[in-house]
């Protein structure tokens, strides 16, 4: 019986954990700056073949339609958003990409 209280005690540490550092992580948060667009990015992944050298293909976690689909961007796309919250524009390396705005 104890040992079940203490995995029970370890999961609601562990779940109250996560939730904490799900709270200070990226969130759908970015707007366009006045003046930009999302005009001339072409779609990217395996099947539309791969973004040109000075672009990569990313997903945009955006606050008015949520995650755009895979997209060739240019390595400055963060200076096109500000983040709803103020938080930071961060690109995550993976694959695709994720732009997103960190707290």
């Amino acid at each position: 019986m104890g040992r079940t209280l203490k995995r029970s005690a370890a999961v609601v540490t562990l779940g109250l954990a996560a939730l904490f550092l799900s709270s200070c992580g990226p969130s759908e948060e970015l707007v366009l700056r006045e003046g930009q667009t999302l005009d001339g990015l072409l779609f990217c992944g395996f099947t539309n073949g791969l973004c040109t050298v000075d672009t990569f293909c990313a997903e945009l976690y955006l606050k008015e339609t949520g995650r755009s689909p895979a997209l060739c961007v240019p390595e400055n796309i963060c200076e096109r958003f500000e983040c709803a919250d103020g938080g930071e524009c961060r690109i995550f390396t993976t694959f695709p990409a994720e732009v997103r705005c960190v707290n």
